[in-house]
């Protein structure tokens, strides 16, 4: 089977490496209009290049609602519909290299809390066409979750 996006536009949120990268390249070679965000700007225009003509990357931080709202709004602006959001922003605000009991609470609720509006009306409600699609990616928010659930029952970790 073969999936065809073309004429269709796809968010990817926290593109600039990794799975958000892999995912926007997926939907780029499909034919969609890809439009990526992250806030690590060096990375995020490789993704572009990797992705073609069609990618759109912006330098977005997924904690700020008025940047995400203006990065959907412009997407939408150019190409008049929103067919999918893929949410894939995370990690915990800089926790990679560092031990998991060193990551705040603010920290936790602010990507967490950011994932949740992301997908909620006005943000993205009102621009969604037809029968969009939101696609959370749970590696990251879930692995953390697990991690720190472990860590709390004072279960024992690997060291990196």
């Amino acid at each position: 089977m073969r999936f065809d996006f073309s004429g269709q536009t796809v968010l990817v949120t926290g593109a600039a490496h990794g799975f958000g990268r892999a995912i926007a390249g997926a939907f780029g070679v499909r034919g969609a209009n890809v439009y990526v965000c992250d806030v690590i700007e060096h990375e995020l225009a490789g993704t572009v290049d990797i992705v073609g003509e069609r990618c759109r990357g912006a330098v977005v931080d997924v904690t700020d609602r008025q940047a995400v709202g203006a990065w959907v709004e412009g997407a939408r602006a150019e190409t008049e519909r929103i067919d999918v959001l893929v949410n894939n922003a995370g990690g915990v605000l800089g926790q990679i290299g560092r031990p998991i009991e060193q990551v705040s609470m603010d920290d936790w609720e602010a990507i967490l809390g950011a994932l949740g509006w992301l997908t909620h009306a006005p943000v993205l409600g009102q621009t969604v066409h037809g029968l969009g699609v939101v696609v959370m990616v749970g590696a990251s928010i879930w692995g953390a979750f697990a991690l720190a659930a472990e860590w709390r029952r004072g279960a024992p970790r690997a060291e990196a």
